[in-house]
């Protein structure tokens, strides 16, 4: 059992020191990438190109013009045709935005035919279409998004006010129908009249009071019941798209996403570093139990039989036996020589005295001769 225990701990303490290794080289692969990322002045902006590859659910002949509407930076464009697959760039295809948002900027999409309103989209989200996957190799990311359009307020506001339109008509009519028989109850009646009348009276107050909770009970239900149809009624006319458009979005980000992107790579690898650590603690502390204790009872721990060795991250390389003539060159001769440190600091002194000292002991070789 206890060697069970000493091997499962020692798989451990290994998977944790292979995880901290792993974990220190993609840091520096991180902070390599970011020293080739240097923050400019003249950096350029990021793009977010978005064309139109196909409308569904629309008649024939018809060919809508698209507005799109972003809303950081506040920017309107339009495409007035679908794109061409054997010429992307044609003009009108596709719009370009610039300085885009990544983090709360949304896009509105928005349709007409022929000066004709279409339809609207639900406010969509711009964030899931420019992230970037990979810092250390960032590409611009391609995605297809299809978008529904629904018909627009405009026109439902008219369908409601017709709708308001009939239903007071409706109410006009019975408020007539209730005056005429007001008008015919204020007739003069035979006291026979008057005392059935009186009769039916009391016999319909006794039936009220005997059964009021009924009738409210009967209210209440009929009421949930035009509330639930007329929600029906509203859900059903709002959910049917009119048609839909599949937009193509290519994302081409900044050095500034890029440092931000690295940055958030940085922080996982080293929380992940952190965790690693950690576990390469506890599973240091494990083999320490489990291994057995030396001989002579002592439980003094050996430095040499440490599960892991201080500095194992920064091994450093077996030294090379050097020759008599590689020692003899960087002894006297190489970059590290007393000679090749203490020359050009010095040199201009030599030259200074040792010109001194020429002209003050053979200065006559450089006299004039005499004049003939």
């Amino acid at each position: 059992m206890a060697s069970t225990d000493a091997e499962t701990a020692k798989k451990e303490l290994e998977a944790a020191r292979s995880e901290v290794v792993e974990c220190e080289k993609q840091i520096q692969a991180i902070k390599e990438a970011l020293r080739g990322v240097p923050a400019t002045p003249d950096e350029k902006p990021n793009t977010l190109r978005v064309s139109a590859i196909k409308v569904s659910d629309l008649a024939q002949g018809a060919s809508p013009s698209i507005r799109l509407q972003l809303s950081s930076p506040v920017e309107e464009l339009t495409i007035t045709k679908l794109q061409d697959p054997l010429d992307k760039d044609a003009e009108g295809s596709f719009v370009l935005f610039e300085g885009v948002d990544t983090s709360a900027a949304t896009l509105s999409v928005s349709a007409n035919d022929a000066d004709i309103p279409l339809g609207t989209s639900d406010i969509q989200d711009v964030a899931p279409f420019c992230t970037i996957e990979d810092g250390l190799h960032p590409n611009p990311k391609v995605s297809e998004v299809t978008v529904s359009l629904f018909p627009s307020k405009s026109s439902s506001s008219g369908s409601g006010s017709s709708s308001s339109s009939n239903s007071g008509a409706t109410t006009e009519e019975k408020k007539e129908e209730e005056k005429e028989e007001i008008v015919a109850a204020s007739e003069p009646a035979t006291k026979d009249d008057e005392e059935t009348k009186e009769s039916d009276d009391k016999a319909e107050k006794e039936a009220t009071s005997a059964t009021p909770d009924a009738d409210a009970t009967t209210s209440k239900e009929t009421a949930i019941k035009k509330e639930e149809t007329n929600e029906e009624t509203t859900t059903t006319t709002t959910t049917t798209p009119i048609c839909s458009v599949t937009f193509n979005v290519e994302f081409k980000p900044s050095s500034k996403d890029i440092r931000e992107a690295l940055h958030d790579m940085l922080n996982k690898v080293s929380k992940r570093k952190a965790a690693a650590i950690d576990n390469l603690r506890k599973s240091a502390a494990a083999v320490s139990r489990a291994a057995p204790p030396p001989a002579g009872g002592s439980t003094d721990v050996i430095p040499s039989q440490r599960a892991v060795k201080p500095g194992f991250l920064n091994a450093k390389s077996k030294k090379v036996q050097e020759d008599a003539l590689t020692k003899f060159y960087n002894r006297f001769l190489g970059p590290t020589s007393l000679l090749r440190t203490v020359v050009p600091v010095v040199k201009n002194y030599i030259i200074f005295f040792g010109a001194v000292a020429f002209f003050h002991f053979r200065g006559q070789f450089m006299a004039l001769p005499p004049p003939v």
